[in-house]
């Protein structure tokens, strides 16, 4: 883990903040330590996902994003939160702008779709190259609670819903034939893992790119 993080704390398009966060985060993450001192894991989380949150807000803002929660609901009665990026605008607009469900970092036991990380890349990716796109950033359920398979059940189920509904696409502006998986870290992981689930399952929605970060 420590050498993903030193490998994404070199990405330009991070702030200074994120990058101290991403040459700690092997100390602030003792994942071999998790089952047997879960109140200092869970603190740790709670540490970094302050962190990421209050860069989110900040990379949102300044890219003129507006955000929508949204609430999925999952076979077992329980609800999966996406937080889905717009611009101002783009639900007016006659061309559909591309779909990207992005999956955090975070080791796959913590972090937040509240992501900074990821909002930074959106913005440097709209300015440097004027990409038109809606961002769903998927709230997936972080191991050893939830082991695997349930973070990619859940980016799989975010990608699927969000394709699924014509209406639901044309309210936020945003093209349903197709979907981008992007992720970073732990969250590139699970990119990788989602494009190659749907590609060999039937009546998926058609996977138009897969951007994995430093994947775990």
């Amino acid at each position: 883990m420590g050498a993903a993080a030193s490998a994404i704390w070199r990405h330009p398009h991070l702030s200074v903040g994120d990058r101290i966060t991403n040459l700690c985060l092997c100390w602030f993450s003792p994942i071999a330590g998790i089952p047997d001192k879960p109140k200092a894991f869970a603190k740790s989380r709670k540490v970094i996902g302050n962190i990421y949150v209050k860069g989110f807000r900040s990379a949102i803002s300044k890219g003129g994003w507006r955000v929508t929660t949204l609430e999925i609901p999952r076979a077992d009665g329980s609800t999966l939160t996406v937080e889905l990026a717009t611009t101002p605008g783009q639900a007016d607009d006659p061309e559909l702008s591309e779909l990207v469900v992005w999956m955090h970092g975070g080791a796959y036991t913590m972090g937040t779709a509240k992501d900074s990380q990821g909002a930074e890349l959106w913005n440097a990716l709209r300015k440097a190259h004027g990409v038109r796109m809606a961002v769903a950033s998927v709230e997936y359920r972080y191991a050893p609670e939830h082991p695997h398979p349930a973070a990619i059940d859940d980016c799989e189920l975010a990608a699927r819903f969000l394709t699924s509904s014509a209406q639901l696409a044309r309210t936020h502006g945003y093209d349903a034939g197709r979907v981008h998986l992007w992720g970073q870290s732990a969250g590139g992981g699970l990119a990788l893992a989602v494009g190659a689930s749907l590609s060999r399952a039937e009546g998926a929605p058609k996977v138009a790119s897969v951007f994995a970060d430093c994947p775990m």
